[in-house]
This record gives structure tokens, sequence and C-alpha cells, in this order.
């Protein structure tokens, strides 16, 4: 999943490359600064190949209900930055 979001990082023509990860109604944001390739959040890897994964691994990172008024305002957020780095790059 990081290598395609990185792959599409480098081609993206808006200044920020939005990623959504949903297990059930949780969600997980990503944001891509396209001029430096940073991403948030930061890559956590994982503690050890051989061994089942800790129970907190990632914990809180799928914390915004999409059902609830908190992922209501995160989605329209993240629409309206889309919809306004479009038409900025339309007036270009």
């Amino acid at each position: 999943m990081r290598q395609r979001y990185d792959s599409m990082l480098r081609n993206c023509p808006l200044p920020r490359l939005w990623g959504l990860s949903l297990l059930g109604t949780s969600l997980r944001v990503y944001a891509g600064e396209v001029a430096t390739g940073e991403l948030e959040p930061a890559f956590v890897g994982r503690p050890s190949t051989n061994h089942i994964l800790p129970y907190d691994f990632l914990e809180g990172g799928w914390n915004i209900d999409i059902l609830s008024q908190e992922g209501f305002n995160k989605m329209k957020e993240i629409v309206e930055e889309i919809i306004r780095s479009a038409a900025a790059l339309e007036r270009v």
C-alpha cells in the first residue's frame, strides 16, 4: 500500500495527496506533501517479521469514526481542500 501511495505521490498534480484507510467505520487519514514527499502519519515498521503483531500495534491509528460529527468534519475538510487545490490548478 505504501509503495503504491509513494508512486502516486510523485505524480500528483495537487500540492497534497490524501489517502483514506477504512476498517468498518473507523478511518485513518494519510496526507502526503508532494513538494517534500513527506507522509503523515509516519511509517511504522513491523516490530518483527517472525512474530505475531503486538495487540496494541498501530493502536489509535483508525481513531476517526466516519459516522460521527468529527468524521463528517474531517471528510468535509479534505474534500474542500481538494476542490480548492484543483481550482487553483485550473487557474494556472
